[in-house]
């Protein structure tokens, strides 16, 4: 019974209502390729509500870089692009070397915000591309790479 119980909490506690999409993409051997793109497909129904964006990444402590550059760009259903930015993201303090994001041992996940209270104008699926933008063809060190869409949770 005491299991049951449980497991009834875990799940009532585990949901997320305002999760629309939260998709991550295991890269082969923790490298990315300068020519992957990851794309991230998501569907808004309510045009009513704002949405926010983000970008995920779980990196090794041997990553070589203190930073990684990255694109994003995001399209409406008809291929109209909707916003797009370069971005960086700190995995390492520039000065003292520690890593930044959460986790324990070699692996750090960072979740980096792109877009808040974001309204989209009509209903349908909406495609997040993603590309790195080092001055490298391959990271070594880059474990997944996601996105997350998110309503916007009410301010009160």
């Amino acid at each position: 019974m005491k299991g049951f119980l449980l497991v009834i909490i875990l799940l009532f506690f585990g949901c997320d209502a305002n999760r629309i999409m939260d998709e991550n993409i295991d890269l082969d051997q923790g490298v990315w390729v300068i020519d992957q793109k990851p794309n991230f497909v998501f569907e808004v129904t309510d045009t009513n509500e704002r949405y926010n964006v983000y970008f995920n990444l779980r990196n090794a402590i041997d990553y070589k870089y203190h930073n990684l550059y990255f694109s994003y760009y995001l399209f409406s259903e008809d291929g109209k692009e909707i916003a797009s930015d370069l971005k960086e993201v700190f995995l390492f303090h520039p000065q003292t070397g520690k890593p930044l994001g959460s986790g324990l041992g070699d692996i750090f996940e960072h979740r980096v915000s792109l877009l808040e209270s974001l309204q989209f104008d009509k209903p349908g699926h909406y495609k997040l591309i993603v590309e790195q933008y080092m001055r490298t063809d391959s990271l070594y060190g880059v474990f997944s790479i996601g996105a997350r869409v998110e309503k916007e949770a009410d301010k009160e």
